[in-house]
Parts: structure tokens; sequence; C-alpha cells
């Protein structure tokens, strides 16, 4: 019986500092060589998502927490984009804070290169994850746009990420967003707010690809870290959070395993794959 897997990325199936990319490239070519499924459901980017040494494979990505669905082609199934109403508002209150503005194949910040480089620079999750990758930072800068105004937007916004490290700034910023129906904020981290159009998560977007697939819930092995995996964790039997999960993850998994710095992604498909 054909299994489906999904499985979120970044401190999940690859470890925060990227060093095990050929396991998982291993992994990958192991799900499809038995004939099952693998669909990435991440906060990620296209251009984030570029860089990853298994991208080509023909499997599905549901990416910027559920914005967009690509085919096993790369083609976009679905797309929804952020209220330009929320958009505006964004602009106009936060002119000088780490907001990016995420579309499709861009993301346009108002500040300055500079400027971001050191607001992310204070992120340990960013450092780690950054560090020894260059070629892949400076992959990613590429698709960004800096002193942006916007009027340079053409393309419609999908995702807001913003970085905040004061707690109290960050609630301000949350407490602000709440003030719109038609975003929801479903971050990995609490220093990160990551909005997306209201009714837009991993979860609902694996719904849509239900319908286009006609895949049955009890074949899918679902693995997450963060609270932006929770609802997709809880939506179904066979799911899996790592050990260094947010308390959420693990609350809305059945299984806790072990550590993604251990692989244990990579081990537990391996597993279910001889069941």
């Amino acid at each position: 019986m054909m299994k489906i897997f999904v499985s979120d990325l970044d401190g999940t199936l690859i470890d925060q500092s990227l060093q095990n990319n050929d396991a998982v490239k291993a992994c990958v070519q192991q799900i499809l060589h038995s004939k099952n499924e693998l669909v990435i459901a991440t906060g990620r980017s296209l251009h984030g998502i570029k860089v990853l040494n298994f991208y080509d494979a023909p499997i599905y990505f549901i990416i910027m927490n559920g914005a967009i669905l690509l085919d096993r082609n790369k083609a976009v199934l679905y797309k929804k984009a952020i209220d330009e109403r929320v958009v505006r508002a964004a602009y106009r209150r936060y002119p000088n804070d780490n907001v990016e503005y995420i579309t499709q194949n861009k993301t346009f910040m108002a500040i300055s290169k500079e400027a971001y480089l050191m607001n992310y620079g204070q992120w340990d999750v960013w450092q780690k994850k950054m560090s020894g990758n260059d070629e892949q930072f400076q992959f990613m800068l590429s698709h960004y746009v800096f002193d942006a105004d916007i009027s340079q937007i053409k393309d419609q916004v999908v995702k807001i990420n913003i970085l905040e490290m004061d707690a109290k700034k960050y609630k301000e910023k949350e407490a602000f967003f709440k003030t719109f129906d038609e975003v929801v904020n479903n971050p990995f981290d609490t220093h990160v707010l990551e909005l997306t159009a209201a009714g837009v998560t991993k979860q609902s977007t694996m719904d849509k690809l239900l319908q286009l697939t006609g895949w049955h819930k009890d074949n899918i092995y679902v693995f997450g870290d963060g609270d932006n995996d929770a609802m997709l964790l809880a939506a179904y039997d066979h799911s899996y959070a790592v050990d260094n999960a947010s308390e959420k993850a693990k609350n809305s998994a059945k299984y806790i395993i072990g550590s993604c710095k251990d692989n244990a992604v990579i081990n537990q498909i391996a597993q279910i794959m001889t069941l």
C-alpha cells in the first residue's frame, strides 16, 4: 500500500545548520523508488526551497505555510494572497522594521540590506542556518529587493514575515495584526510573525491536495516541529513530532520521536516503509 509522507523542513527533516542535506536527499530518493509519495510542508518561500538539493525531485511542495501549493513539476496548483489593505497598513505602520513582503518570486523590504543583515544577525536560529552556507544564502538574497517602495510590488503578497526580538514589541505587532480579519499569524518561532491570508495553513492546503489526489488520510504520515505544524499534526493519526519540537507541536502529535540533529525523521520514514 502506498504511503504518503508529509514533512516540515527546518528543524524536522533538515537540521538547523543544514548539515544533513545528503542524508535527506537519499531519503527522498528512497521514498520515490519505493513508489511512495512525499509532500514538503514548509514556511519557506519559493526561492527558499530552490536551494534544496532535491528540489527537482517529483514531489509536492506546500510552501509559505500553505499560501502556495506546487505540483510534482513545480507548477502552482493553489495560491492565496494577503489582502492589499493589510499590506498597505503594514507598510505605513512599520516602515523601519524587519518586515518581509513575500510574493511568489521576490521578497520586498522597506529597509536596507545592511539593516536586514544586522537584524537577522541577532537571531541564533538564523545564524545556525546561514553559517557555512554562503552559496545558498547569496542565492536567497538575490531574490530580495531592499529599500523597496510599496509601488514596486507588482505581484500579490502571499506571506509577510516580521522578525522581532523584543518580546513586548512582538506582542504589540501581534495585537495590531489581530485587528485584521484577513490575516492569521502561524509562527514557527517566538521571534517571528508569519502572516498569511485568513484560513491559510499547512493543514488547509494539505486538505486541498487530498481533494486533488484522492489520497486517504489513513495512508498519510506527518512530521513537524513548530507551532505552525500543530494543526497538521493534530489532523492525522500517524503524526510525529521530533524531540526538539515546540510544546504545541508535541501536544498535537500522536508520537514523539528523536531529535532532528540525529536524523530521527529519516530513520522513522525508513522504518515505516518496511511495514
